[in-house]
């Protein structure tokens, strides 16, 4: 019974020698990882959300003002609100940006501090180059290969807002979407819940050492209003 065993699982051997690849072996094999590196940069985005979150009326301290300031989220702060286990990747910056109506201009004042200003507008955003393994170096300018992409198209089915920065000389001024009437579009991999990049977030230095798109430099981008 042994050697009939033995004989029937080496003929199975032989036989799937055989068979077709499967259509869908990158899809198996290869776009985990990169959801894997969606999911590390979801992570600290949420964290900074999380910190926000608890800087806001009502548990700012304060019936009305909110209780943070402009600029870029600690990596000791990101830390204390990331799931356990979780650990920063060092590619990625989350920052608080405090803009004026018109999404075009970061304010600098203000009697409670520009991110109480009347009629201004707060965005959380979290940016950073895309890995290098995952940019497609065939095309200029850069942008990610196409198993990046279908990890990013997947990440929208979940309701994350994740994408990467293009360039859109069509975009125009919406109330909704691009109140700064901003070129830079935040795609999603299908055009379905695409965000704009604010003028204001686009004219900051912090952001544009990494993602001047002037100079090519395609992000992987999430702007949350906060």
């Amino acid at each position: 019974m042994y050697v009939w065993v033995i004989l029937a699982t080496f003929l199975a051997m032989l036989a799937s020698y055989t068979l077709a690849p499967r259509a869908d072996m990158r899809a198996v094999t290869v776009e985990p990882l990169a959801q894997a590196e969606l999911g590390k940069f979801s992570a600290q985005h949420q964290a900074g959300y999380d910190y926000v979150r608890l800087h806001k009326p009502p548990f700012s301290g304060h019936k009305k003002y909110n209780n943070y300031s402009p600029g870029v989220i600690s990596e000791s702060t990101l830390r204390s609100h990331l799931p356990f286990g979780y650990k920063l990747s060092g590619l990625y910056t989350t920052q608080i940006f405090c803009l004026d109506e018109d999404m075009t201009t970061e304010l600098g004042g203000g009697a409670n501090g520009p991110c109480n200003e009347e009629g201004g507008h707060r965005v959380m955003v979290t940016y950073g180059p895309i890995p290098e393994r995952w940019v497609n170096l065939s095309v200029t300018p850069e942008q990610p290969n196409a198993d990046f992409i279908n990890a990013i198209r997947s990440m929208a089915y979940t309701g994350e807002v994740v994408g990467y920065t293009l360039y859109d000389a069509d975009a125009e001024y919406d109330d909704n979407y691009n109140i700064s009437s901003s070129k830079i579009r935040v795609f999603d991999g299908r055009g379905l819940y695409d965000s704009f990049v604010p003028v204001g977030v686009l004219n900051n230095a912090t952001y544009k050492k990494v993602c001047d798109m002037s100079k090519e430099y395609v992000c992987l981008v999430s702007v949350t209003a906060i």
